[in-house]
């Protein structure tokens, strides 16, 4: 099997196939982000309390997007950062209808 470069273009290949699109026009880029921080942090008996600490001690007053890892825990989330945390925050998943997906 090949590796590196050779091997994420054939992935790409089998997912160009699979979605079936005609002339797909495919724009790569570098994962290098300097503009963006990614954080992974280990799950605690009180998870809602960890992130609002860290939203708090790291993040107050920036934008970000909070990761999870169902639906239900994203409308769970925000409403925990909206109610109990006075921190405005909206939900996207892939579920919504049309019209919620829009900001307001």
């Amino acid at each position: 099997m090949p590796e590196g470069p050779e091997q994420a273009n054939l992935v790409s290949v089998d997912i160009l196939n699979a979605l079936g699109i005609p002339h797909p026009l495919v724009l790569e880029r570098s994962f290098d982000r300097p503009n963006l921080k990614y954080e992974v942090i280990g799950k605690t008996k009180e998870p809602l309390k960890k992130l609002r600490q860290l939203l708090i001690d790291c993040f107050r007053n920036q934008c970000g997007i909070v990761y999870c890892l169902s639906k239900s825990e994203y409308v769970e989330v925000s409403k925990f950062l909206n109610e109990k945390c006075k921190i405005k925050t909206v939900y996207y998943h892939a579920g919504l209808a049309a019209r919620p997906r829009i900001a307001p």
